[in-house]
């Protein structure tokens, strides 16, 4: 009987030790992990990777993750990606801009790697909504 491959994760963060944080967590999880620091790396891995899930920051220096996840969500090759927002902005100003475009869950920073990748394996399995 063979393995299931490994999940992979796409975590677009700009902090770099939040970033790795996130990154080590997940591959402690069994997880593959891509992290890039801007909206339009991970627009590039998105479509070349294809990963099962991405995690967004909001706040990127240049193109923010609001226009990263609107660019991916009009993609063929990508729109069926879920993608978690994370942000340290307060939820009731950007939770529902996050959902219009297109995030599938939105997640308040601080949160804990482990309730993160929880949330992660739970959207990729299909015991949490994929769509808003």
């Amino acid at each position: 009987m063979g393995s299931r491959p490994r999940p992979l994760v796409l975590i677009v963060e700009d902090d770099d030790d939040t970033r790795e944080m996130y990154a080590w967590a997940m591959r402690a999880g069994g997880w593959s992990v891509e992290a890039v620091a801007t909206g339009l790396d991970a627009i590039f891995v998105a479509t070349r990777r294809h990963p099962d899930v991405i995690v967004m920051d909001l706040m990127l220096p240049g193109l923010d993750g609001f226009e990263a996840v609107r660019r991916i969500k009009a993609l063929p090759e990508t729109w069926d990606i879920p993608v978690v927002a994370l942000t340290g902005v307060n939820p009731s100003k950007v939770e529902a801009l996050a959902r219009s475009v297109g995030c599938a869950q939105f997640v308040a920073k601080p949160c804990l790697p482990d309730d993160l990748r929880t949330l992660l394996e739970d959207l990729v399995t299909g015991r949490a909504g994929s769509r808003p």
